[in-house]
This record gives structure tokens, C-alpha cells and sequence, in this order.
């Protein structure tokens, strides 16, 4: 299983089982030494290293829907590991261009 931590969209329970194609349970994280920003191109959020914190939610997810998370984020994002305030490492999507 993938440990992915979100901060946008996919805060909203209804997106996660439409994208993922079932249900999660969620907990509340926050990632230290970034702070959400606007994405370059798009008009949702991303998150930058800086100063600052962002809070959201980590969720487990399968190979197959880990695939399915980057056909929902498209190529405008890409995916960064990260260390969590828990402690957890997690998956995340941040801007592409970045």
C-alpha cells in the first residue's frame, strides 16, 4: 500500500471514491517546510518549499489506484515523497514545473 498525503480536492470524500473508485478513511497531517500555493497553469492548489506548513489528510492506496491519482492529477502535477508532521512518509503531488 502508498501513502499519499492531499490538500486540495481530494480533501472532499465524494472526489476520492470517484478518482479512486472506493471509499478511504482519511486522518487528519500536516506537511512541515512547504506552504500551498497557486499552480502555475491551473487554477488549484500545489504546494511549494517554503516556510510554513499544509494541512491535510493521508489516505492508503493500491498500486492500481496510486495510477489512477496520476491520471487525475495529469502531467501538470508530479509526485514528491515526503516526511509528514507524524512522522509518515507519503506521496504527494506538487506542480510539475516546480
Amino acid at each position: 500500500m502508498n501513502t499519499v498525503f492531499v490538500y486540495g480536492s481530494l480533501l472532499n470524500p465524494t472526489v476520492r471514491q470517484m478518482v479512486i473508485g472506493r471509499e478511504v478513511s482519511a486522518k487528519a497531517d500536516s506537511l512541515s517546510d512547504y506552504i500551498q500555493v497557486s499552480h502555475s497553469l491551473l487554477p488549484y492548489p500545489s504546494v511549494d518549499k517554503a516556510k510554513g506548513f499544509v494541512r491535510g489528510i493521508t489516505f492508503e492506496v493500491s498500486d492500481d489506484e496510486l495510477k489512477k491519482l496520476d491520471r487525475y492529477e495529469t502531467s501538470h502535477y508530479k509526485r514528491i515523497d515526503v516526511k509528514l508532521k507524524s512522522g509518515i512518509n507519503a506521496i504527494c503531488y506538487t506542480d510539475s514545473s516546480y
